[in-house]
């Protein structure tokens, strides 16, 4: 059964490289799921088309496109419903997704919104791209997004909502646990694991989160500082990443709040 994904490869990588990663990814995501064999037949720089044989494989299609997102065309995007999709931009108090969308449609989360949800009603009123990026959030960041209004403005078709479920939660665990966390984007993970031995970080970490296909997130141990962790893959190599520290992020939250 063939199936198409959102899976953006915005990074020059070895296509053997990628194809063996990605197929290892898709493995443990139906790892569960009677799945015989696994072809990549077409990778795009936004969609990847695979083939699945198996006895589930009708079930592990449906699971991907949920998951990682799928071509959508305009009518199979519905108030209510939630998507999965990747940072394109943040820009004037808006997160801006790709969900796989046709062109002439955006995508939207409010910020305001979102930190709302995510963080607090005290943060609702936060609208600054800054409060998102020391999240560790930035392009390709995976989100789901929960579809709220559709509307058309300046000739656009404008998909608005808040953040789903799965982000919700992502969010929720990371600022519970107050572990510091590095977000890589742009690497495969064998080339991250190697990074991580031959520099001893293995001993400063607790372990290595898969987000996407080329996205990774580095939970650090208690008392270990991210930006500290960050300098050092910064120094080895690793050129796209940005920290989550969320006691420091709360801080500068509950200031900027009272102002």
């Amino acid at each position: 059964m063939r199936v198409e994904i959102l899976c953006p490869i915005y990074v020059d990588i070895d296509e053997s490289d990628l194809n063996r990663s990605l197929k290892a990814m898709i493995r443990r995501l139906i790892s569960d799921l009677d799945i015989e064999k696994i072809d990549i037949v077409y990778m795009g720089k936004r969609f990847v088309i695979l083939d699945i044989e198996g006895k589930h494989e009708r079930i592990a299609c449906t699971y991907l496109t949920k998951i990682m997102g799928q071509n959508l065309c305009n009518q199979k995007i519905n108030i209510g419903k939630e998507y999965s999709g990747r940072v394109e931009k943040i820009h004037g108090g808006e997160i801006f997704l790709d969900i796989g969308q046709e062109k002439d449609t955006e995508v939207i989360i409010p910020i305001g919104k979102f930190l709302g949800q995510v963080i607090g009603e005290s943060a609702r009123k936060i609208e600054n791209v800054k409060i998102i990026e020391r999240m560790g959030i930035d392009r390709y960041f995976p989100l789901v997004i929960r579809v709220e209004k559709i509307e058309e403005r300046s000739g656009k078709r404008r998909v608005i909502g808040g953040a789903g479920r799965r982000t919700l939660v992502l969010f929720k665990r990371w600022f519970v646990d107050r572990l510091d966390r590095v977000i890589v984007y742009g690497e495969l993970r064998s080339k991250l694991d190697k990074i991580i031995k031959r520099t001893a970080l293995h001993r400063k970490i607790v372990k290595i989160e898969r987000l996407g296909l080329l996205e990774h997130v580095i939970i650090c141990r208690y008392g270990v500082f991210a930006d500290k962790v960050a300098k050092t893959l910064e120094e080895n190599g690793v050129e796209k990443l940005k920290i989550f520290m969320p006691r420091r992020l709360k801080k500068t939250i509950k200031s900027r709040a009272i102002l």
